[in-house]
């Protein structure tokens, strides 16, 4: 049973919580977008045990400035 699970976006905030909470459980949502390759690798890196789901994509909203609304 998991007792924490980080939602780990490779971001500072992400990097900073994961060794505040001694490096739990870790999920990235693979959004389809136009960085999601480049975000995945940086996932990998930072936290190699981090369950990557690709069920969630957004990509068909994805502006031309990278933005997905809401």
């Amino acid at each position: 049973m998991v007792d924490e699970i980080l939602l780990f976006s490779g971001g500072l905030d992400s990097l900073i919580l994961y060794y505040y909470l001694e490096k739990p459980a870790t999920i990235y949502f693979d959004l389809g977008h136009r960085y999601a390759s480049k975000e995945v690798e940086t996932v990998l890196q930072l936290a190699p045990e981090t369950t990557i789901d690709h069920s969630f994509k957004l990509s068909s909203w994805e502006r031309p400035d990278a933005h997905i609304p809401m």
